[in-house]
């Protein structure tokens, strides 16, 4: 092998690195082989071979008495090699042979996670996310856009930059959209002159950093219209420039500098991802508003998750993968449109109330993803003998699936109008009309006749070329009575075999008879039969074939172009979106009736509250189902005026209470029914939740830090109609400081008006002085020395407070260990009720608030907690009217004399009163 090869393919090597980062290989083709090269056993193209690919790896020469190591593999396997390196997140460059004589070669093409076609797999995902970050005054601006591969759209999303936003914000926000959208490749295009310091991240994906000093050419108008005229050559008009066109002039300037980057780099992988693309969509506001999520709301809630444990794994009943999307995509954009959703409850209603239309559905609705299909028609390249048969089949099946509902009911508001089902019925029509259906599926003209005159013609040619032949089979068939074969090979082109003893009886007969001027050649086992005439007939066939195969792909791809241009945007796309609406309310239904879900009551009004009767997690319950065990449904009413604290011991059921809450919402107001038995709604803006210290995308941060840092969200986006949901809030700093940042945000959110659901373990935020909270626990029993889970919503706390003690001696098995536990309970109690009351441990057991009494040493007398309203006035839930019978102001510190002097009827103490001194005691001595 020559030395020019090694140093081309290093020098190769180096430069896309130098772009692309260090997990980038090149793969050189060589005949019909892809090859690597590499001088060191440690270079990362031999490890890879050997580890990833699992190639053997050899030596060759290269010239000089010099051997470079080599390893490779056949380049119709290329598909197979390149998932397995795009798995690992590698960059492959395609360097093919251009040119035979002289052989020339260069890269056509570019793979990498985020930028590859592949039409083999609709479950696939191959996403692209562009991010634009501008500092201005340490301020910190991102700008974000994301390209599916397969199916040429783009997103452009628009994230609100807050007032003072850190590096910090901003990466939040691209782990929030990496695992909503499934991104599996980043370009971060970073605008600024100074070094900035990014967070460290443990992503998965793969990551392109890109150092910008200046945008400024890139912001003036001029320059963004005539770049992206170079992309979007379709929308074109003398009437509006390209920006206006694309329904772009709302988008930042920024924006468009981020679409043009990503193009940009989409273009250099290769140039087909940017070939006839459709308009960018923009994620912006409009007449349907959705929630907002905060900290990581759908992963921490397991709507979304990377394992696949999610919600969407129970849920998802979709036939196909556009209707599996567009419920992921409604499940993490829940509206806030009362009228929207109940359209969507109306659709859901018209499959329950209708059971045939599921079993319809389901034989119908059998299709591929149509917009990862439809993209090769954009790009006119389809496989027409199996894509043809294949959209037609899929085409009858949509036409059979809308006259069925128009029947049941044609108000139906995802049914496209007449005009648009015409136009698609047009196409339909001009399909048929245009294809061989029967030929596509097997050989032969692909196209009706007439259709391509010059095609009809080839085949006319070939076809008499073809009877030529078969009239010389026949002859000889007929000389022998045996039968004779036609066959077919690169090296020999056409000519006609049998046995050797076929072949001498042959030999015989034309001795006599040679009309064709035949010519018999034997080998080892068989007598091959030509003639001049017969290699005439098979260069002539040869040429014809390759005319024929040429002219088709041309044809074909001018009329699937045609049929894209014609009627995608008229027709076809919203046929597709129809049916993905269709899919997701089949799911949607199927859910609703396989677990008894109930349609969700929608109700306006200033502040959002949930009113939910029997509500269950959908999660655990299909979970428990499997292991014979029932759910353990609850009631609650959440609003401003009722939010909750939460008590119980650990593995009760707190934050499956919380998430069933949290779930439930996002479920309502995707459009989905509900698991509860009556479910009130008034449909939220935003949902915060603080739930797990599990990181995102970064290492870096303490659990507390982010902890405080969910908490800072929560007091900056909190309004009348948000949702917040924390569990176990400051558990990873110690007790004062917990409570007090704790007791602050419960005050802010009362102030706010938000609805919250707050489960935690301290105690003292019972006596914080908040209106509108309730204080309750999900109840345990103490039966025979152990714990029965009844995990019912019970008003007020817990009555054994030390249940972590209870649970621990149920784990711990070393009886040593358990009376050392034991000893120092004692010992940590004897201390504790010297110095603060069993009853409420903001009460401190000082002195005798009637004699001053203050016990001296343990041998003293201890002072007693009395109830200035008797224990024996509370409820079963402890509760003395509206006031639970353990609060501050029902509690007073009396010596054993004033104690017994109280019951006795000598002492009546009344009530604590508010004077300009401070809380007096108010009492009487008879």
């Amino acid at each position: 092998m020559p030395q020019l090869l090694v140093d081309e393919y290093i020098e190769l090597t180096n430069e896309y690195r130098k772009k692309y980062g260090e997990k980038t290989i090149i793969w050189m083709q060589t005949g019909s082989f892809y090859e690597v090269y590499a001088w060191n056993e440690e270079d990362e193209q031999i490890k890879v071979s050997q580890n990833i690919l699992q190639i053997r790896i050899t030596t060759k020469k290269s010239g000089n008495n010099k051997s470079c190591l080599m390893a490779g593999f056949p380049d119709h396997s290329y598909k197979r090699f390149e998932k397995r390196l795009l798995k690992e997140n590698y960059t492959i460059v395609y360097v093919d042979q251009i040119k035979k004589d002289p052989i020339e070669r260069g890269v056509t093409k570019i793979s990498s996670p985020g930028c590859v076609f592949d039409s083999d797999d609709d479950s696939k995902e191959s996403i692209l996310m562009s991010v634009l970050i501008e500092i201005e005054d340490n301020d910190f601006y991102g700008y974000y856009t994301i390209y599916d591969s397969n199916i040429g759209e783009i997103r452009m999303l628009s994230i609100k930059n807050e007032e003072n936003q850190t590096i910090d914000h901003i990466f939040d926000n691209i782990g929030d959209i990496i695992s909503e959208n499934r991104v599996n490749e980043v370009l971060l295009n970073i605008v600024s002159e100074q070094y900035i310091k990014l967070p460290e991240t443990n992503s998965k994906i793969l990551f392109h950093y890109n150092k910008i000093d200046k945008i400024d050419e890139l912001l003036k108008p001029l320059l963004q219209n005539d770049i992206l005229s170079k992309y979007f050559k379709k929308y074109l008009s003398i009437y509006e420039n390209v920006i206006d066109s694309l329904e772009l002039s709302k988008c930042l300037p920024q924006e468009i500098v981020n679409l043009i980057y990503m193009l940009d780099f989409l273009k250099d992988h290769e140039p087909i991802f940017v070939k006839n693309l459709q308009r960018p969509i923009v994620d912006g506001p409009n007449q349907i508003k959705y929630m907002e999520f905060y900290n990581h709301a759908l992963q921490k809630l397991q709507v979304i998750s990377n394992e696949g444990n999610d919600l969407i794994k129970f849920i998802d009943k979709t036939l196909t993968y556009g209707g599996s999307k567009k419920l992921k995509y409604l499940l993490k954009n829940p509206s806030n449109n009362i009228e929207e959703l109940k359209k969507r409850y109306k659709s859901v209603d018209l499959f329950v109330n209708n059971r045939q239309l599921l079993n319809e559905t389901k034989t119908y609705l059998k299709i591929c993803d149509l917009h990862r299909f439809y993209r090769r028609f954009a790009i006119g390249k389809i496989n027409v003998y199996n894509d043809i048969p294949r959209i037609v089949n899929i085409n009858e099946n949509i036409n059979i699936l809308i006259n069925i509902f128009k029947n049941v009911d044609n108000s139906i508001y995802w049914l496209p109008n007449d005009k648009i089902i015409q136009n698609f019925k047009d196409y339909c029509g001009d399909l048929i009309y245009t294809f061989c259906i029967d030929n596509c599926k097997s050989s032969g003209n692909v196209f009706n006749k007439d259709i391509v005159p010059e095609l009809d013609d080839l085949y006319l040619k070939s076809e008499s070329l073809n009877q030529e032949l078969e009239s010389i089979r026949t002859y000889l068939c007929d000389l022998i009575n045996e039968p004779i074969y036609l066959k077919n090979t690169d090296k020999d082109g056409f000519f006609f075999e049998t046995t050797k003893k076929r072949g001498t009886k042959i030999a015989k007969q034309l001795k006599e008879n040679n009309k064709f001027d035949l010519e018999i050649s034997n080998s080892t086992s068989v007598s091959k039969i030509s003639s001049d005439g017969v290699k005439k007939i098979s260069v002539q066939l040869c040429d014809l074939q390759t005319k024929i195969i040429d002219l088709t792909q041309k044809k074909v791809s001018e009329k699937v172009l045609f049929y894209y241009d014609t009627y995608f945007e008229s027709s076809i796309a919203t046929i597709i979106e129809s049916m993905a609406w269709l899919d997701v309310y089949y799911s949607y239904s199927k859910s609703a009736i396989e677990w008894n879900y109930v349609k969700p009551n929608l109700v306006e009004c200033e502040n959002s509250y949930i009113d939910a009767k029997q509500l269950r997690h959908p999660i655990i319950e299909q979970l428990l189902s499997i292991e014979k065990q029932a759910f353990i449904p609850n009631d609650i009413r959440i609003g401003f005026k009722e939010s909750y604290l939460l008590y119980g011991v650990n593995s009760v059921g707190k934050s499956s209470l919380l998430k069933s809450v949290g779930l439930s919402v996002i479920m309502a107001q995707s459009g989905m029914f509900v698991p509860a038995s009556d479910y009130k709604l008034c449909p939220y803006d935003k949902l915060i939740v603080r739930i797990g210290n599990t990181d995102n995308l970064f290492e870096a941060h303490s659990s507390f830090i982010c902890e405080i840092r969910e908490a800072n969200q929560c007091v900056s986006n909190t309004n009348n109609r948000s949702l917040v949901l924390a569990d176990e809030f400051c558990a990873s700093t110690e007790r004062e400081s917990a409570t007090q940042i704790v007791t602050s945000m419960l005050l802010w959110l009362n102030e706010k008006k938000s609805s919250f659901i707050f489960a935690t373990h301290l105690f003292e935020l019972i006596e914080a002085p908040i209106v509108n909270v309730k204080i309750c626990h999900l109840k345990v029993r103490i039966e025979s020395d152990s714990l029965v889970f009844d995990r019912k919503l019970t008003s007020g706390p817990p009555t054994e407070r030390n249940y972590g003690i209870l649970v621990a001696k149920k784990i711990f098995k070393n009886n040593k260990f358990l009376k050392m536990m034991d000893r120092c309970q004692t010992k940590t109690s004897t201390r504790t009720d010297i110095n603060r009351s069993r009853y409420n441990r903001s009460v401190l057991l000082s002195e005798c608030a009637i004699c001053a009494y203050s016990p001296t040493n343990e041998m003293s007398l201890p002072l007693d907690t009395h109830h200035i309203n008797m224990q024996c006035m509370a409820n079963s839930d402890g509760f003395i009217g509206n006031y639970h019978k353990d609060i501050v102001s029902n509690l007073v510190v009396l010596c054993k004399k004033c104690h017994i002097m109280a019951h006795n009827g000598k002492l009546n103490i009344k009530c604590w009163e508010q004077r300009d001194c401070g809380n007096v005691l108010n009492y009487e001595i008879k």
